[in-house]
């Protein structure tokens, strides 16, 4: 069985932002799994998810605790899974 990864994060800054992270996903994201593109005390935008293949994990543009998370894109190529 191959080994699940339970998070991917883009970048992550406690004092900062973390912005414009690119993420590729080559494949399908499990149920149980998320990925987040930013994630930044002041601000987590302009961050890309690509996902070839289908979705049933959680996936977030950009989070912020204390400022702004705009512009995240999210692009899954197969299906989406609602759980």
């Amino acid at each position: 069985m191959e080994p699940q990864v339970s998070k991917i994060i883009g970048g992550t800054s406690a004092q900062g932002t973390a912005n414009q992270n690119e993420l590729n996903i080559a494949g399908s994201v499990r149920a149980g799994t998320s990925i987040t593109g930013g994630i930044g005390q002041t601000d987590a935008s302009d961050n890309n998810i690509l996902i070839s293949g289908d979705s049933a994990g959680a996936i977030i543009g950009g989070q912020s605790t204390q400022g702004t998370a705009n512009k995240n894109d999210i692009i899954i190529g197969g299906s989406v899974v609602v759980m």
